[in-house]
């Protein structure tokens, strides 16, 4: 088998999914395997897998179409763009926004666009990841690199309106289940 699916829960990083199939799977102990695109200690979903040979075509595997279901907390904005960063703005103005105008916000998204990579990511910039100049404090010395990327379908599901009790439980439990270095300082 060239191409493995495996299932990465929140919390996990794909390193630690494949580190746990390898000692469920001894047969895949000294097969060199590769995963196809990250997704953050925050996301789950099937990760793709690469077995020996087929590691070498890992950067065709990346640009392939992807399929994405999330959610957006509005009128909150991070350093890192996801819940784990510091808070870095509050715009209660936000909360209030009818699902009929983010109906048509999502729609500027439609196609393609350039994404600016967040701060608290992997690509590199004079042989450092984003991440490391975001730790010393030193975005103001480089550009963030952006990628072209082509959405096709966007779609609001729902709105769902919570306490700040409920969403202090739910950030922090989801945070709570994620190791390494991934958190911010505060």
């Amino acid at each position: 088998m060239n191409k493995l699916y495996l299932y990465k829960p929140i919390s996990k990083t794909p390193l630690e999914i494949i580190e746990e199939f390898r000692k469920e799977n001894p047969k895949y102990q000294n097969q060199k395997l590769a995963y196809a695109g990250r997704l953050d200690p925050m996301a789950e979903g099937l990760l793709l897998v690469l077995v020996e040979e087929e590691c070498k075509k890992r950067k065709e595997y990346e640009k392939l179409d992807k399929e994405y279901e999330f959610e957006v907390l509005l009128g909150i904005s991070t350093d890192t763009f996801d819940v784990m960063g510091k808070i870095t703005k509050i715009n209660l103005e936000e909360i209030k926004i009818l699902p009929k105008k983010i109906t048509e916000i999502i729609k500027k998204y439609k196609g393609e666009i350039l994404q600016e990579y967040p701060p608290y990511s992997s690509p590199k910039v004079n042989g450092k990841p984003l991440f490391w100049w975001a730790r010393k404090n030193r975005l103001n010395e480089i550009k963030i690199p952006s990628k072209k990327i082509r959405i096709y379908d966007l779609r609001f599901k729902s709105k769902t309106v919570v306490n700040s009790k409920e969403l202090l439980e739910t950030v922090h439990n989801r945070i709570e289940k994620v190791n390494g270095d991934f958190r911010q300082g505060e």
